[in-house]
């Protein structure tokens, strides 16, 4: 092979790895920025009667869909970090123990599990699969 030959195809090489690099950085800052915007809405929800009003549950009150809401933007946070790397599975399963622990995360894991379960691709199937496990050690005792 001639070396301009060479130099050509290591150029266009080292182009592709570049632009795919690109685009998974791209990827990952679309993740971030959705979770942010899907943070604020649910900090909006719970802070607002007339919202908590309009998007609770019939058989729940208000103050304690508010706090399902706060337990939505933590295990969605939680999530979106998962998928852009920021959170090994090990630390996820870390955190998801301890958020396990509190009422309002598991009163919101046994009525939208199943949903989140319904809208996951292969990266949220996998933080589901750990927040269950983290459920199921939580309510086993």
């Amino acid at each position: 092979m001639k070396l301009p030959h060479l130099l050509a195809t290591t150029a266009v090489g080292i182009g592709a790895a570049h632009l795919a690099h690109l685009v998974v950085q791209h990827r990952q800052q679309m993740t971030m920025a959705n979770a942010e915007m899907h943070q604020q809405f649910l900090m909006s929800v719970a802070a607002s009667p007339a919202q908590l009003e309009l998007w609770k549950p019939a058989d729940m009150e208000a103050d304690e869909f508010a706090k399902v809401v706060l337990a939505n933007q933590q295990i969605s946070l939680l999530s979106a970090k998962h998928r852009v790397g920021l959170l090994k599975p090990k630390r996820l399963r870390v955190v998801a123990d301890k958020l396990m622990t509190r009422p309002m995360v598991r009163t919101y894991w046994e009525r939208y599990a199943g949903h989140r379960a319904q809208e996951a691709d292969r990266t949220e199937t996998r933080s589901n699969t750990l927040l269950a496990r983290a459920y199921d050690a939580a309510t086993s005792h």
